[in-house]
């Protein structure tokens, strides 16, 4: 009886309380000890406490704490400023997930729920979060500063989250676009995108061009941990940036869309790293100040840079990336052309058929090539090298057995200026039949302190005809090499290569009764006549001149006028520099 009075009076309690608790609220009300409004707006002032132990705890002037569960079915606002969040959840979001999403799409033209997401951030920006699903989308997804899209981060949950574009569609788009005002210098700045999938959906639309994302009039861009899958049509790009500074692209997951993975055009302070490449990237001379680290090229090349306006491209930085060009047949893994400053470094290239760098033109000054591995499986070669003003040091050149590559090389179609080959270790093979280090065409060339190897059936330097001028080739080791070094040029200095003499004297006698003696010099090529020096150590008796003739690969004669009717004796000293 007495347990049965105490559970009445308890539900009685709670019913007064709650009766006591309610109020309507047609106005704003202040939230007290006592007070709860249900259907108006909430003030909240110092205390809420319920009978069943749930606890609202408001320090004014300082954060709200909630301890028990709190449902809001409308908006929460506050008078000060923040950061707001939505998510969006796709037609095939988990139920649970649509749920707790601020926003739900259902599967067509799901880029209206996403741009009304983004729209709604304030000022300051927020997150836009893409739960897991597929959004199908018929246009792109804009941010523009035209609609105050500024400070925005669009972020899913890896590759569970897919933008796809629908199928049948026929329009040439980009899927998503982040866009400012050019017609009025404005940028649309600080925005992110980050850990989704796009997928271009190649079989089932019919446009001409389809890009990933494209960024044009914008600045602070942050584009990371992106899979790009399936570009459709015959021309685009996994990732366009156009006009665009201050960009950081990082975590490109595959990257087949149609024509490139990435452009990038009159665009400055771009970094392109650890990202996955299997198309090529390709950078316009309109662009400047580009860091491209630690990538994989999976059969894809680096073309930096398409001519544009006429300009030059200044500062361009290739360093600790792969290149894996075993399957791309006569294409290079970098054709640079049209820049100022260039520096590639610490890169790996597996090649075949072509070289791992190659200069199109001269037009490409100021050129550092140093400390990258160069694995030559065919015909081609490490580097291939025209422009002005370059090093190239320090290096690695290995060809594996059978392939008939050589090791460094200046093109023939142009003429490259200063430039220093230097400290590079170049390994052939029995199949190679051309040259360590060729040097085709130049002017000023100097190459110094190599390690040439394995060249049978090669030479090791190689400097290849009269047009070549001023070439120094010193300190060099070359071992193993069908022909150690051969000069066909004009103006060369050769001197101090290990294994290959260029400098030798001794003494030599014209005797009685002749006018002549053979001198075998012991020198690896053929010197220049007016680099012999002779002297007599004796008076020529009765002769009256001397002179030298017959310079040869082996010997060089020096020769008296008449007979002296006696033994005439001479010193000579020579060199082929």
């Amino acid at each position: 009886m007495k347990r049965g009075l105490g559970l009445i009076i308890l539900v009685f309690a709670i019913l007064i309380f709650f009766i006591i608790s309610i109020n309507s609220a047609s106005a704003d009300t202040i939230i007290t000890d006592n007070e709860i409004n249900t259907t108006g707006n909430l003030t909240i002032g110092s205390k809420i406490t319920f009978i069943l132990g749930e606890v609202i705890d408001n320090l004014l002037g300082g954060w709200l704490k909630i301890t028990g569960n709190l449902n809001v079915t409308g908006n929460i606002s506050s008078p000060i400023g923040r950061t707001a969040t939505f998510t969006i959840a796709a037609n095939d979001s988990l139920e649970r997930s649509k749920l707790q999403a601020d926003y739900v799409c259902d599967g067509m033209n799901d880029e209206l729920e996403i741009k009304a997401a983004i729209d709604a951030l304030p000022d300051s920006g927020g997150k836009i979060v893409l739960l897991e699903g597929t959004f199908i989308i018929n246009a792109s997804i804009n941010l523009s500063d035209t609609d105050s899209n500024n400070y925005v981060t669009l972020e899913g949950q890896g590759d569970g989250t897919v933008i796809k574009i629908a199928d049948g569609n026929d329009l040439s788009m980009s899927a998503i676009r982040a866009e400012g005002r050019l017609t009025t210098s404005n940028v649309i700045h600080d925005v992110a995108f980050r850990n989704f999938k796009i997928d271009g959906n190649a079989d089932s639309v019919s446009g001409a061009l389809y890009n990933g994302i494209i960024t044009d009039d914008a600045n602070y861009v942050v584009i990371e941990d992106i899979t790009l899958v399936d570009g459709g049509g015959t021309d685009g790009y996994g990732l366009a940036i156009l006009t665009t500074t201050n960009i950081e692209i990082s975590k490109i997951r595959k990257g087949n869309f149609a024509v490139n993975t990435m452009e990038i055009r009159d665009s400055e302070d771009v970094m392109i790293k650890d990202s996955y490449i299997e198309k090529r990237l390709e950078i316009y001379t309109t662009s400047n100040n580009i860091m491209i680290e630690g990538n994989i090229f999976n059969n894809s090349r680096l073309v930096p840079s398409t001519l544009d306006n006429g300009e030059t491209m200044n500062n361009l930085q290739i360093v600790d990336n792969f290149f894996d060009m075993t399957s791309s047949g006569s294409n290079a893994a970098i054709a640079p052309r049209y820049i100022d400053g260039l520096l590639i470094s610490g890169n790996y290239f597996s090649v075949v058929d072509s070289p791992g760098v190659t200069f199109g033109s001269d037009e490409v000054t100021n050129v550092n090539i140093v400390g990258n591995t160069f694995v030559v499986k065919g015909t081609g070669s490490g580097v291939s090298i025209a422009g002005d003003n370059g090093t190239i040091s320090n290096n690695v050149v290995k060809c594996i057995a059978g392939a008939a590559c050589l090791g460094i090389d200046t093109t023939g179609g142009t003429t490259p200026e200063n430039w220093i080959i230097s400290g590079n270790t170049i390994g052939g093979s029995a199949a190679a039949s051309i040259a360590g280090i060729r040097i085709q065409v130049g002017n000023n060339i100097r190459v110094y302190d190599n390690n040439i190897y394995n060249f049978p059936s090669a030479k090791g330097i190689y400097v290849k005809n009269a047009a070549t001028t001023n070439t120094v080739i010193k300190r060099n080791i070359i071992t193993n090499a069908g022909t150690l070094l051969t000069n066909e040029g004009t103006g060369t200095i050769i001197k101090f290569n290990e294994g290959y003499i260029t400098e030798n004297s001794g003494n030599a006698t014209v005797t009685s009764g002749s006018t002549t003696v053979a001198v075998t010099h012991g020198l690896s090529a053929t010197p220049s006549q007016n680099r012999i020096s002779v002297t007599p150590l004796s008076n020529l008796s009765n002769a009256f001149r001397f002179w030298v003739s017959n310079v040869g690969s082996s010997t060089f004669t020096i020769n008296l006028d008449i007979d002296p009717g006696a033994d005439v004796d001479f010193s000579w000293q020579i060199g082929s520099y």
